[in-house]
């Protein structure tokens, strides 16, 4: 609770004063206390007394015992100015809104919207109410966020998203990367290099995604296991629920540190594999966003899968059929509707040919599941680095706290998953 007290009620100061580690400040017609932060001011009418001081201290000790018999507390805060800490991304993450989280702590909105913003520091009561309902180490709540590192995250969404799920998938990726992080660090180095797609046109998404390939050591052909190979270039790829079937997949890379996708369980194995060569070219490709991003990504992707130079050759060996198609998902690992895209694209058929297969492909009812069954991939690197740690003597509750994660989310995470 905020106190407004007149100002006709506080002895005859000036602006700030300082007395048994609080400041009383005066600003316009109201007064407030604070901790620390502020030496003695200067007043309207010159420095403090100490007569002053001693009358002040006094009056402020009877106010601080009534305040204290009546149960009401000030809002007492720091003068010293933070920046945005995770608070705020905590709280969107968990889902939930200021007012809620106001009601279920017991602090004031207004107060949390401060502490969010850094505008003011929680004492260790409030963070330890606010790490208990959020379910996190109340350390978490207080780290800064590096607004210089903060990525564009891109996503891959299939219909209309909710502002409200975007933001908190936003907020998740942004826990992630602290969680990666703290586990992972050095362990396996980055070999993927960004590659801006230039405004001139002059290197195109298929090119790069050429030169990706051949960065990172994939040879020419199918590419079997994707996210076995984008976590030895150092990729992290977490897979887990969205909490929504209208997106299937983010990244964000920022500055310094290593990408990482978070990929939706929710999509078959042939769509994920497509929807994660799409993230990849946004992580190498797009630092800021444009109109084009969305079509130049599915180019990356289709190249990175389906090579020109190689599947052009099985799309043209026997005129283009849905079975034909099918007998080719089982090596190339790819949708159906994702080669016969390849198929137009790469002019193996007419646009015509591709609408007259699209409508099969509808009757069919192949647009929601769609025959031959490819193994799913399974990302295993912060598992494997997990499991070293814990060989090599770590335990679970110091890797918790590599995570910014109380321990048994930890273990629901990442323990039991490398199990």
């Amino acid at each position: 609770m905020k106190m407004a007290v007149s100002v006709s009620t506080w002895p005859a100061l000036g602006h700030s004063a300082k007395c048994g580690g609080w400041i009383w400040h005066r600003r316009d017609r109201a007064a407030h206390l604070r901790r620390p932060g502020l030496a003695w001011g200067r007043g309207q009418s010159g420095l403090f007394t100490s007569n002053t001081r001693e009358y002040f201290c006094t009056w402020i000790a009877r106010l601080s015992e009534a305040l204290t018999k009546m149960g009401v507390m000030a809002e007492f805060a720091s003068d010293r100015r933070t920046g945005r800490v995770m608070l705020g991304t905590v709280r969107v993450a968990r889902g939930w809104t200021q007012g809620a989280l106001s009601e279920a702590t017991g602090i004031s909105q207004a107060v949390l919207s401060k502490a969010e913003s850094g505008l003011v520091e929680l004492d260790p009561d409030r963070l330890e109410k606010l790490s208990g309902v959020l379910r996190v180490p109340p350390v978490l709540l207080t780290v800064p966020v590096d607004e210089g590192a903060a990525p564009y995250v891109f996503h891959r969404k299939r219909s209309t998203l909710p502002l409200s799920v975007a933001n908190r998938l936003r907020a998740e990726l942004e826990l992630l990367h602290l969680q990666v992080t703290g586990l992972v660090a050095g362990d396996t180095p980055v070999r993927l290099v960004r590659h801006p797609l230039p405004p001139d046109g002059f290197d195109t998404p298929e090119e790069i995604a050429q030169e990706v390939r051949a960065s990172i050591g994939i040879a020419s052909g199918p590419l079997e296991d994707l996210v076995r190979s984008l976590e030895d270039a150092g990729v992290v790829v977490v897979k887990r629920s969205l909490g929504s079937e209208r997106i299937d997949a983010m990244v964000s890379w920022p500055e310094g540190q290593r990408p990482v996708v978070l990929l939706g369980d929710h999509i078959p194995p042939d769509r994920q594999r497509f929807s994660l060569a799409h993230e990849l070219a946004h992580a190498v490709m797009h630092q800021v966003p444009s109109e084009t991003q969305e079509s130049e990504a599915d180019r990356f992707a289709a190249e990175f899968l389906m090579p020109a130079q190689d599947v052009r050759m099985d799309l043209a060996a026997a005129p283009v059929t849905i079975p034909g198609l099918a007998r080719l998902k089982s090596k190339w690992r790819v949708s159906i509707a994702a080669l016969l895209r390849r198929a137009v694209d790469l002019d193996v058929i007419s646009e015509g040919r591709y609408r007259q297969l699209n409508i099969e492909l509808s009757r069919a009812g192949y647009r929601s599941v769609e025959p031959v069954a490819i193994a799913e991939e399974h990302p295993g690197l912060i598992d494997r680095v997990v499991q070293q740690r814990l060989n090599e003597g770590e335990s679970v509750a110091e890797l918790a706290r590599d995570a910014f994660l109380v321990q048994d989310e930890f273990e629901d995470l990442y323990v039991r998953s490398a199990a």
